[in-house]
């Protein structure tokens, strides 16, 4: 099933090309129940009809605040990395692991 972009899609007309141009990904978000928040979730799961474009030769910094422990931070940075890793972007310098 194919969907119709609305011709005011901000992500589609805006974001997205700008990201596919782009040789340095910033990704920012808030710790949000142990997770990223819906906004930045929502523009990754655009990523996927632009893989083929998006795929490599990039790098990647990641941004995150919010409130607890080292723990309470593990899934979002596993969830990072993992979208790095399967994006082929290199991580870009960052702080303590």
């Amino acid at each position: 099933m194919e969907v119709a972009v609305r011709p005011d899609d901000v992500v589609e007309n805006e974001v997205l090309p700008k990201l596919i141009e782009a040789d340095l990904v910033i990704l920012v978000t808030s710790l949000h129940y142990y997770g990223i928040n819906a906004a930045l979730k929502a523009v990754i799961y655009r990523f996927y009809a632009y893989n083929h474009e998006l795929h490599g030769g990039k790098q990647a910094v990641t941004l995150i605040s919010g409130y607890g422990d080292d723990s309470a931070f593990a899934s979002m940075k596993l969830y990072f990395k993992q979208l790095l890793d399967y994006m082929r972007w290199q991580p870009g310098r960052h702080g303590p692991d």
